[in-house]
């Protein structure tokens, strides 16, 4: 593939990465940089929310139900809208999409900077719109770029993903409180990051790689394919079983008899640990063409976590937070990893990701809401954990499927 003038058309993303003139081995390499940077602009923004719903709720007069819809609005919009990103890449070219979707996250992101509720609102909307760029568009990229190294190249930007993810949760407070930037500052200092992301995507924005024309009948198939839909579960599953932890696990520890610093500091190490599973186990599952093992051993972990969250005590109990944060971790990377190794091309991955993530974000916007309303009928936290349990068991069904070698 050579890189296209400015005013020429977008060209058919080939199977095997392309080489730009004048770049030959620094395009990887910049290619590398750009993904790992819009991958650390993904998550900070909803992660930060959790730690200042109380400093939210007081400054607002909302209730939490309502600050809660912080995180939940930008999962319904992953859902209403990850189909729509592939139409955009094929129109416009999938370094112009990215660039674009960063944008789109900064501009919302310093809108929920200025003043009233009405701001806060809509610059969630707004950022959760560029968010879903990078969501749907990575897998792709990856595919295409870094054919022989899927698995690496998965496994850095999911952990960039998670390490931002939690570093933003475990900063917010000390950022808010000592640093005086105050919550909307806080929730919104992040978005320099995706300006860096968008100054490492403008020097390949001209190539304009778009998914081949054939790329545009893979969605229907896709939607048929019983693999597809196992992919999809598989990671809304995940999503869900992330969410619902980053949200209400502090909660959860708390009713153990924990205090509110060693609860919170109970779901960073989830976080951290998760981060750690996610540098290892892509890399890890792509050298086989089954990850049927993998798949058992991170079922197993979840069962195993969720089990000593809801009976054990002491240091029992920190480590089977860090098995579930370890075991889910490694669950959220390895569907990423499916979007690739089960999509034969580049084009069908991000296919496959955009079903996935119409779907499975639409299954995990309901995780935080339902597991809170659980609580709130049940009037504890007991009923809720127990329903961590629901989540390998449910993903058994699918998983076993979605990671036997074979193509969608």
């Amino acid at each position: 593939m050579t890189a296209v003038s400015e005013a020429a058309q977008p060209t058919p993303d080939p199977a095997s990465p392309p080489t730009a003139p004048g770049r030959g081995a620094a395009r990887p390499a910049l290619v590398a940089a750009a993904i790992l940077l819009t991958a650390v602009s993904l998550r900070p923004v909803l992660t930060a929310v959790g730690p200042l719903s109380g400093d939210i709720q007081r400054a607002t007069d909302l209730p939490g139900s309502v600050v809660g819809l912080l995180t939940t609005i930008p999962l319904a919009v992953f859902a209403v809208s990850s189909a729509l990103v592939n139409r955009l890449a094929r129109r416009h070219g999938i370094e112009a999409v990215l660039v674009g979707g960063m944008l789109v996250l900064t501009a919302g992101g310093l809108l929920r900077w200025l003043p009233g509720t009405t701001a806060l609102f809509a610059g969630t909307v707004v950022l959760a719109f560029g968010l879903v760029a990078g969501n749907v568009l990575l897998p792709g990229i990856v595919r295409r770029d870094f054919p022989h190294r899927v698995g690496v190249m998965t496994s850095l930007y999911t952990t960039a993903m998670s390490v931002s993810a939690g570093v933003a949760a475990g900063v917010a407070v000390p950022m808010a409180h000592d640093w005086g930037l105050e919550w909307r500052g806080t929730l919104s200092v992040w978005v320099a990051v995706a300006v860096l992301a968008v100054l490492a995507w403008l020097p390949l924005i001209r190539e304009r790689h778009v998914p081949g024309a054939a790329a545009a009948g893979r969605p229907r198939r896709l939607w048929g394919s019983g693999l597809a839909w196992q992919v999809t579960v598989f990671f809304g599953l995940h999503s869900l079983l992330f969410y619902v932890c980053s949200a209400w696990l502090p909660a959860m520890l708390g009713a153990r008899g924990l205090s509110a610093a060693t609860a919170g500091a109970l779901g960073a190490a989830y976080m951290i640990a998760g981060a750690v599973s996610s540098l290892v186990v892509p890399a890890a599952a792509s050298r086989r063409p089954s990850q049927r093992p993998v798949v058992a051993v991170i079922l197993g972990g979840e069962v195993l976590g969720a089990l000593g969250v809801l009976l054990a005590d002491g240091p029992a109990l920190v480590g089977s937070v860090v098995v579930l944060g370890l075991a889910s971790g490694a669950g959220f990377a390895l569907s990423f990893l499916f979007f690739a190794v089960r999509a034969g091309d580049g084009p069908t991955a991000a296919q496959l990701s955009g079903m996935a993530q119409t779907v499975g974000y639409a299954l995990a916007a309901t995780g935080p809401l339902l597991f809170g309303l659980l609580h709130d009928a049940l009037g504890g936290w007991t009923g809720p954990v127990v329903g961590l349990l629901a989540v390998p068991a449910l993903a058994a069904t699918v998983g076993f499927g979605a990671s036997r070698a074979a193509h969608v």
